[in-house]
């Protein structure tokens, strides 16, 4: 499995608006991307796939920005990987993705299955890891706190 940087951006900025106190004023393209180091041309294009699957939403204007659209706790990590993406995200090999290349059998390939159950694996963990999870861990590391590890498998 192998993180994009724009899938890596995507999280960040959901992580930052995550990080928000409930109520709070909505976080300018610019303040995210200062607050986690993205660049702010790639982060406008990911808020607006975000916002189109409802994942942020956004109020124009002076005082505008984004905020999340829904709670955090509601969000998967997996959720993310497959829209920013896609399938391929969660695959530890091209033919799991849809991708099988003309010399691979599957019926004749012995590893097959251990990379399926591999995808499997790593589907889970990232389907029951929410962005409430990763935002406790964060203020865990800011606080100096030892980050409760959680395996899904």
């Amino acid at each position: 499995m192998r993180v994009s940087r724009r899938c890596e951006y995507a999280l960040r900025a959901l992580l930052e608006l995550g990080l928000q106190k409930p109520g709070g004023r909505p976080l300018t393209v610019g303040q995210i991307a200062r607050a986690q180091r993205v660049p702010e041309g790639v982060l406008a294009n990911l808020l607006v796939l975000l916002k189109r699957a409802k994942l942020v939403t956004s109020v124009q204007g002076a005082r505008g920005g984004f905020y999340l659209a829904k709670k955090p706790a509601e969000i998967t990590l997996g959720e993310v990987l497959r829209l920013i993406d896609g399938p391929v995200a969660v695959a530890p090999i091209k033919c799991l993705a849809g991708e099988r290349p003309k010399e691979c059998a599957e019926s004749e390939c012995s590893y097959y299955d251990v990379w399926g159950e591999v995808r499997d694996a790593i589907s889970r963990i990232v389907d029951a890891t929410t962005l409430e999870n990763v935002i406790d861990r964060s203020r865990s590391q800011r606080e100096g706190r030892p980050i409760q590890i959680m395996y899904y498998i």
